[in-house]
């Protein structure tokens, strides 16, 4: 796994801002993105895509925890309005509600992370959005970031 994370972006090059090892950076992130929906543009795949505002932490060792709950699920990066996104790809609970599900266990992985680092004054103020979809129907990230709605400020 590591091989394959070094060669996705060089953290030493110049003007990029990397968080840690488990987030890219929007324009990696994005691309990844539209890699992703292309290659599986003909096939008819549930996509998820999350969203997590920490409030006014939104660097450093907080998204560090945030992104290491994530990477299991699936890609993990920066969203151009400073959130932290998750590309989800594949398979829900045969529930009725497999998406809610599916949120639910993010959000479970989220705060469990959140307090396992010491950042349990974050989880109430921890805002998770959610956008479900098929791969043969959603045609580039801008559509399926924009199905999130706008980061929510807390106040």
């Amino acid at each position: 796994m590591s091989l394959f994370t070094s060669l996705r972006r060089s953290p030493s090059a110049a003007g990029i801002l990397i968080d840690n090892d488990t987030l890219l950076p929007w324009h990696a992130f994005d691309a990844d993105i539209e890699r992703s929906l292309r290659m599986l543009r003909g096939v008819h795949i549930p996509v998820s895509m999350f969203a997590v505002g920490l409030g006014e932490v939104s660097r450093g060792s907080a998204a560090e925890a945030v992104g290491d709950a994530l990477s299991r699920y699936g890609s993990v990066g920066r969203l151009a309005d400073g959130r932290i996104g998750l590309l989800y790809l594949g398979p829900r609970s045969l529930e009725q509600n497999g998406n809610a599900v599916l949120a639910n266990q993010v959000h479970k992985s989220i705060e469990r992370r959140l307090h396992e680092r010491g950042w349990s004054g974050l989880i109430e103020s921890l805002d998770l959005a959610a956008a479900h979809g098929w791969t043969d129907e959603i045609f580039g990230s801008i559509e399926l970031i924009r199905m999130l709605g706008p980061s929510r400020a807390r106040v």
